[in-house]
């Protein structure tokens, strides 16, 4: 996005309807917050053919998700699981994104981060999640490999130079 905010797609038609027809395959569909609070995202697929619907996991430890989001906004579509810092599961923001109907699941945080290689058994024990696609910025993306959570990477490359005038 440029300084002001405005965004848009950078990568190629061919490239998202790839990225669509993933989310489409998987369990479910891991961002942070940065990346909710940044693009405001559906985590969805869209135009493809859907063999299961996936769940979308939030990483989001002090629940900033806003209520309003596209990813509130689309609950009829696919559920949401929203890890949060075990401590905040009786705050306001909790209750605003449970009646919007969001399940939140409270998880320790160490060293104000997730224990990743923990919380992925968690997904897969207790709520029957194995594939995961990661959609996430470099924080969430270094923390997963650096944990040894991810068995594979599809990386575009889009062929633009981005640059703000100022």
């Amino acid at each position: 996005a440029t300084r002001t905010g405005d965004s848009k797609w950078i990568s190629s038609p061919l490239s998202r309807r790839l990225v669509h027809r993933e989310r489409g395959r998987v369990d479910a569909i891991m961002t942070g917050i940065g990346t909710v609070l940044a693009d405001d995202p559906r985590l969805t697929a869209r135009d493809v053919r859907r063999r299961r619907t996936a769940t979308r996991v939030i990483l989001d430890r002090q629940l900033r998700t806003p209520p309003d989001s596209a990813l509130c906004d689309t609950m009829a579509d696919a559920p949401i699981l929203l890890i949060c810092d075990e401590a905040r599961l009786a705050s306001p923001e909790a209750e605003a994104l449970r009646t919007r109907g969001v399940t939140l699941i409270g998880y320790p945080v160490v060293n104000g981060r997730f224990q990743l290689t923990s919380l992925m058994q968690v997904l897969y024990r207790d709520h029957d999640l194995s594939t995961i696609l990661v959609e996430a910025g470099p924080g969430l993306m270094s923390d997963l490999v650096r944990s040894g959570c991810v068995d594979e990477l599809a990386v575009f490359i889009a062929p633009r130079l981005m640059a703000d005038p100022e």
